[in-house]
């Protein structure tokens, strides 16, 4: 099958080997605004599979690597390995529709165990899992893209992120506007061009390899296109400041052993439990919009924010509520009916611009998690929107102790209809079991394929096994302590002086997670970057501590 190829039209400034603006067909955007929707593990491994030379995506390759370096033994279950490896985007569908779609990630898949549906009703999405009846679930149902997305695809003649049937002005820094002479003018007066003397028209094709080293030049230049197509080499100045993120409500905190070399402040490692260790795999699995929206920081990956503030986004398919309060301040477990009316005016509107409510600050507000889940079930039934709206993770990336409480999408119950006389069983779930007449229909569940069939209800579910403990590095490679040697750990932080070496407990929350998240973005020492500011905090408490042991020394003399 012939590799599908869009025309991409560059004006060039030859003297500085710089692109000033492309000029792109709608499938070309249509792609690119598919990007923000890959998760973060996705991107890693397309771009190891795409580059001879390693690409460097901050902390999240060893992340990756640590996965794919564990055994199964020490995950819940190998669901859990695989859904990390491979994680699932709630937008796979719509990126499936793409005329050109980088993702190859397999479709979601439905599977039951053998009893189905004699005396068990679940479904999961891993052929690995296990059954609550301990059967191996592994007969397979199938399910129409139109029911797992609960509303009508569209015709292959609509866009799929765009709609406007035009050409695109695309900017080196991934601004991108509907074309018109009047954009044209406009961005070439921006840029100091009083007109074409100074500038080439370039036409190109561009496939699949060409759209993966633009997505690998994302993180390696301010400037992506003129380094993918140019071969010039601007390369980012990102800052690698600690961001204070102030008070964020929600989440769970952790304590963590860090070990601090006195000398640099560099933390080398981090000792800790399971539930840290879900929360860091989890960085894998977020979208790429979603991630940074998370940071709250124009600095860190610009074109993210450009792209995603393109006023050509389909309504129903970007995630604008996210650029309207950093994504930090919302506490998802704790949404208040003043935001709820928030939400249904842009979900009715596709603006929060009328509403009274546009300046509310979501982290003000609080309300009971089970009326929250209750309230997001009904949002989602009432306004089918709202799904599409949001960058929602697939449910089965929830854990119960996670740091960072974003939001899963809705589980799905599907229909399953048992059909009346002779009729051969049916070997699909519906959403609608009233499109056919069934004799009788079964509700069919998701099972969470992170729980084991003996686990007891009650128990926290994670990524990896509950009652480890796990060795972290500043650069985010994770190692159990269990099939690891400690002692050579330490030899290969190659510490010269022992007493150089100082032990700290602190406390996770959100806040610092969110900091850790974003220097890993940017730096190959997320633990030191991201903990700079709780540790200048530590140090200050010391510095406090020992003066008031001073003072009263010198008080009781």
């Amino acid at each position: 099958m012939e590799e599908t190829k869009f025309s991409l039209r560059l004006l060039v400034d030859e003297k500085r080997n710089k692109v000033v603006l492309a000029e792109a067909c709608r499938d070309f955007v249509d792609v690119l605004f598919s990007l923000l929707t890959l998760p973060m593990g996705t991107i890693v491994r397309l771009l190891e599979k795409h580059n001879q030379q390693p690409m460097r995506l901050g902390c999240f390759n060893n992340n990756y690597k640590s996965v794919s370096d564990m055994t199964i033994d020490d995950f819940e279950t190998e669901a859990c390995k695989t859904m990390l490896l491979y994680p699932r985007s709630t937008k796979e569908i719509h990126c499936r529709r793409l005329k050109l779609n980088v993702d190859d990630t397999e479709a979601t898949k439905f599977f039951t165990c053998p009893r189905f549906p004699r005396s068990c009703s679940k479904y999961s999405n891993f052929n690995t899992s296990r059954c609550s009846c301990g059967g191996l679930m592994t007969r397979e149902f199938q399910v129409s893209e139109e029911d797992q997305l609960g509303s009508p695809i569209g015709n292959n003649e609509d866009g799929v992120f765009v709609s406007c049937r035009s050409s695109y002005i695309v900017t080196d820094d991934m601004r991108v506007t509907l074309s018109s002479l009047g954009v044209i003018s406009k961005e070439l007066n921006l840029l100091g061009y009083a007109d074409f003397d100074d500038v080439k028209e370039i036409l190109l094709d561009v496939g699949t390899q060409e759209v993966l080293t633009l997505l690998g030049n994302f993180f390696a230049s301010d400037f992506p296109l003129s380094r993918t197509f140019l071969g010039k080499d601007f390369l980012k100045r990102p800052s690698t400041h600690a961001l204070d993120v102030g008070c964020v409500k929600g989440g769970h905190d952790c304590n963590v052993k860090i070990f601090v070399r006195k000398s640099d402040k560099k933390i080398i490692y981090a000792e800790c439990s399971e539930d840290f260790i879900d929360s860091l795999l989890g960085f894998l699995v977020l979208p790429l919009e979603l991630a940074w929206s998370l940071t709250n920081d124009g600095s860190v990956l610009g074109w993210v924010v450009n792209l995603c503030r393109s006023e050509c986004r389909e309504a129903s398919s970007a995630s604008t509520p996210l650029a309207l309060q950093p994504l930090h301040d919302v506490s998802y477990s704790s949404l208040s009916i003043s935001y709820t009316l928030l939400l249904e005016t842009y979900i009715l509107s596709g603006t929060t611009a009328s509403s009274p409510l546009s300046n509310l600050s979501l982290s003000s507000i609080s309300l009971p998690i089970s009326l929250c889940m209750h309230l997001a079930k009904y949002l989602s039934s009432t306004f089918p929107k709202l799904e599409q709206t949001f960058l929602l993770l697939p449910y089965y990336y929830t854990c119960s102790k996670q740091i960072l409480d974003i939001p899963p999408q809705p589980e799905v119950i599907y229909s399953y209809p048992i059909t009346l006389g002779l009729a051969p069983p049916v070997s699909s779930f519906v959403r609608n079991a009233k499109k056919i007449k069934p004799w009788k229909i079964i509700s069919v569940t998701p099972r969470d394929p992170k729980i084991k069939s003996e686990t007891p209800s009650k128990c926290g579910i994670g990524f990896v096994k509950r009652d480890m403990r796990f060795i972290v590095s500043d650069n985010l490679a994770i190692t159990p302590m269990s099939s690891s040697s400690t002692i050579g750990l330490f030899m290969k932080s190659k510490i010269n002086n022992t007493s150089d070496l100082e032990e700290q407990e602190i406390s996770i929350s959100k806040a610092e997670l969110i900091n850790i998240l974003r220097a890993s973005l940017i730096s190959r020492s997320a633990l030191t970057v991201g903990l700079s500011s709780k540790l200048a905090k530590n140090l200050k408490r010391q510095v406090v501590s020992i003066s008031q042991i001073f003072v009263y020394l010198f008080a009781s003399l």
